[in-house]
């Protein structure tokens, strides 16, 4: 794909074919390491001109991101490897709009959740990409700088947090939610998550991918929405709006790259009749 053609109408668009490309990337050389270890060889992908398609995947990946970078930061879009000058800009709009979308929610709330993205972003993309010099402290700065600002508004809020830097990497070793106390020589109380019991499937929450697998047992969704005369965004967008998630998840459910751990449904599905 042609970053050169970047528009802000069409940045969505890209940045998707951007994780497509990671995606497509991880499958092609996860099935070529499976075949080698059958057959106990070592061998190169290449490509119809000789070149070595794993090289090519990331200097494509490598150029897609810094075109993506830096048309984000220079337009002010948001994407999930945007710079952290973008992140602060438009911190309060997107927390406006998952207010919105989720009425009850607080503002801390909100923050811890951004700051449990931030770290996953991290570590997934620098674990999926091998990333040039240039690019990875482009996007090890940006994500430092995003946990930086998130930090600050989780000690404003009452949290005390610890981020542990190490070389290119940076470690949470963890952070504590405590009430705010009038007193500040009482012990802070814990704040409890809210957990919606009726939603716990033997003691344990769902997860997207338990729901998305649900869905498909029940409903054969990726059966019925493949013949759909519509174009892969528009499949990811249905996906999304039915479980109520964004639309790169919905993409990472439907070509199976979502990495949540899948919780054995298999007494479930029983029980349904949908294992016969």
């Amino acid at each position: 794909m042609n970053y050169d053609n970047i528009t802000k109408e069409n940045f969505k668009e890209y940045e998707i074919d951007f994780y497509k490309v990671i995606d497509n990337m991880e499958n092609i050389f996860s099935e070529h390491q499976h075949k080698n270890s059958r057959q106990n060889e070592k061998t190169i992908l290449i490509d119809s001109e000789g070149n070595n398609l794993f090289k090519k995947f990331n200097d494509s990946l490598n150029i897609g991101f810094s075109k993506l970078f830096k048309f984000s930061h220079k337009n002010n879009i948001f994407f999930d490897l945007c710079s952290s000058i973008v992140y602060e800009n438009t911190f309060e709009n997107r927390f406006n709009d998952f207010q919105n979308e989720f009425i009850d929610v607080k503002k801390i709330e909100f923050i811890e959740r951004e700051y449990d993205i931030i770290i996953n972003t991290f570590f997934i993309y620098k674990k999926r990409v091998n990333w040039g010099v240039k690019e990875l402290e482009l996007l090890k700065n940006a994500e430092i700088k995003k946990i930086n600002f998130l930090e600050t508004l989780l000690v404003g809020n009452g949290c005390t947090s610890k981020t542990t830097y190490v070389g290119n990497d940076f470690m949470v070793s963890g952070y504590l939610k405590v009430a705010i106390t009038e007193n500040r020589n009482e012990t802070p109380i814990p704040i409890k998550p809210k957990t919606n019991k009726s939603l716990m499937f033997e003691g344990t929450n769902l997860n997207i991918k338990d729901r998305y697998r649900i869905l498909n047992k029940v409903l054969d969704f990726d059966k019925k929405v493949h013949p759909l005369n519509i174009g892969e965004l528009e499949k990811y967008q249905l996906l999304a709006y039915i479980l109520g998630i964004d639309k790169d998840n919905a993409r990472k459910l439907m070509c199976g790259s979502h990495d949540a751990k899948d919780n054995d449904l298999t007494t479930y599905f029983n029980e349904l009749g949908l294992n016969k």
